[in-house]
């Protein structure tokens, strides 16, 4: 056997060394891409917020074609990459209907505000009347305005008559019920001379009048020069406020204001809105003249302003201490004014079927403030509206049709000796009603119908 020499020996043995790190070399290289490739398919699957995911250097070099065909096949081609968290807030942005919300200068949405929808007006219900108590009246009043006080003396009724029968004077009475009776206590006439004087001595007061609702360069308006009153003074609608009672007149264009006169401080008037007056409220006397343009229905006071009527279906808002008109108040009927709604003939009554609203011409009377609302008869109709101070739309319809038929006889003139006069009892919470020439007054309840 040939000896192996110690030199191959060696190389063998080098030879083998060699070969088995090319082994694990290349085994080394082969498990390097496998790893290299797992993170790149990773990195790109993956969406990480408010970062845009790039493609890999070493990926992108290695098959170009292949990674646009994966990642841009919805873009022909151009690589466009997921959408960040911005882009979806965007995105989130945009109507339902696909239109982009515009923003306006001052950085507020413009399209995307929401509007509140126009509230639906409801149309008036119908109320319904439960009478009380029932007085009779001797002496027939052609009533034009009722108030009611609560004194601590007991219930004290202050009533306003126009001039009729004719070349008769228009009146102020009080009166208390008693046994079922009114029993008068105290009456005044209006007497032209008397209220022209009254005219000029207003005159020189107003020029120092003022009042919380107007500035003092506005004081009441002054009368005319050689302002003379018809003969004679037409009374109309009458109103409490504190210690002063305001009589309208119908076309003279002045409210007399009449003063209860003062009393010990046990005989306070308590009537919800003025308490504790020191008067007796049982006498008066005329204190001072407004003046104002137009006629004179109906009066009434909230605590805060006076309402008044002048034949039409809008009311003037008027301030107690001048008198002076602070606006108007459409009254409306579920939006349309009511001077809209009329008829050529309002010498019948209007068809009860027409509940809630009757298609006839209305000319708001007698007024009474309660709560917020405004309670209107409906001149030669048997209506009485509930309307809301507020906004003038009539919430309320009562027919009153009842109470004519329970008078001893029928009216002697229909066309007048109709439904007038609308005075509230706070204690009670009721309503006290009559009308022209009636010859029974009316304590009732009123609620809505069914």
């Amino acid at each position: 056997m040939k000896k192996v020499s110690i030199q191959s020996i060696s190389l063998f043995i080098t030879l083998g060394v060699v070969a088995v790190f090319l082994v694990q070399c290349s085994h080394s290289s082969s498990s390097s891409n496998v790893r290299t490739a797992k993170t790149e398919t990773s990195i790109s699957d993956k969406s990480i917020p408010f970062i845009e995911t790039q493609p890999s250097i070493n990926a992108k070099a290695e098959g170009e074609d292949s990674k646009e065909a994966t990642n841009g096949e919805n873009s022909g081609g151009k690589n466009d990459s997921a959408p960040t968290s911005t882009e979806d807030e965007k995105n989130d942005s945009e109507n339902n209907d696909g239109r982009k919300n515009d923003v306006g200068k001052n950085g507020n949405n413009t399209d995307n505000k929401t509007e509140a929808p126009e509230p639906e007006i409801l149309g008036p219900v119908a109320l319904r009347l439960e009478v009380l108590e029932v007085v009779s009246r001797e002496e027939l009043a052609y009533t034009q305005g009722l108030i009611h006080l609560e004194t601590n003396e007991g219930e004290i009724f202050y009533e306003s008559t126009g001039a009729r029968p004719f070349g008769t004077a228009s009146k102020l009475f009080s009166y208390r019920v008693e046994g079922g009776r009114v029993q008068k206590i105290y009456e005044q006439e209006l007497k032209n001379e008397e209220i022209q004087k009254l005219i000029a001595d207003s005159n020189t007061q107003n020029s120092l009048q003022d009042s919380p609702h107007n500035s003092p360069q506005d004081p009441p308006q002054d009368f005319p020069q050689n302002f003379q009153l018809r003969n004679p003074i037409f009374a109309e609608g009458l109103e409490k406020v504190g210690d002063l009672l305001y009589q309208l007149s119908w076309k003279s264009g002045v409210v007399i204001v009449w003063r209860l006169n003062s009393s010990s401080p046990n005989s306070g008037v308590s009537d919800g809105e003025n308490t504790g007056s020191n008067i007796d409220g049982q006498t008066f006397s005329p204190e001072k003249v407004f003046v104002y343009e137009g006629e004179g229905w109906g009066l009434c006071y909230d605590g805060n302003f006076l309402y008044m009527s002048n034949g039409t279906g809008v009311l003037s808002k008027r301030d107690p201490e001048t008198f002076q008109e602070l606006g108007k108040i459409v009254v409306k009927k579920s939006g349309t004014p009511i001077d809209n709604f009329s008829a050529p003939d309002i010498s019948s009554a209007p068809d009860i079927s027409a509940i809630p609203f009757p298609s006839v011409r209305h000319r708001l009377n007698e007024l009474e403030c309660v709560n917020g609302s405004i309670y209107a008869n409906s001149f030669q109709t048997d209506f009485i509206f509930q309307i809301d101070s507020a906004s003038g739309e009539i919430t309320g319809v009562l027919d009153a049709l009842e109470l004519k038929e329970m008078l001893p006889a029928p009216p002697s003139d229909p066309r007048n000796d109709v439904l007038n006069g609308i005075a509230y009892a706070k204690s009670t919470d009721s309503f006290w009603l009559t009308g022209k020439n009636w010859e029974k007054l009316f304590r009732v309840k009123i609620s809505v119908a069914g």
